[in-house]
């Protein structure tokens, strides 16, 4: 976890934008829907709601520290399919959550494929656009 934090901040330290401080970010994809259900089970949230709170995912990823056994088998239960890949998807989400100083994390229902759908699909015109 410190080796992927170590880089993250490294890549991020070349991106100018990054030193703005923004209270939420929009997280994109497949790691940031399963990181949202997991926390929706581990908190007893709703399971539509969309939001992730930096403090949440903090104690989630101490929770696989301290408890395997009942992070597991929470994870098992809401994205078995991101049992390798949450843990990493997951630090890097809270370093970069961290470095934009972000209480929240809002999670995008859609993803890459999507957008790249629209952009096949529609050329990338708003509704307005493709209209006129």
């Amino acid at each position: 976890m410190r080796a992927v934090r170590a880089d993250v901040c490294a890549e991020m330290d070349k991106l100018a934008f990054v030193r703005e401080k923004y209270a939420a970010i929009c997280g994109v994809g497949g790691t940031i829907r399963a990181a949202a259900r997991l926390a929706n089970d581990l908190f007893g949230l709703s399971a539509d709601n969309r939001e992730i709170t930096y403090e949440n995912l903090r104690d989630i990823l101490r929770l696989f520290r301290k408890s395997k056994q009942l992070a597991l088998q929470s994870l098992l239960r809401t994205a078995p399919e991101r049992v390798h890949t949450l843990i990493p998807g997951m630090t890097i989400l809270k370093t970069v959550a961290k470095r934009f100083g972000s209480d929240v994390i809002v999670v995008s229902g859609y993803g890459v494929r999507e957008g790249y759908l629209y952009e096949r699909v529609l050329g990338g015109k708003t509704d307005a656009a493709a209209d006129a």
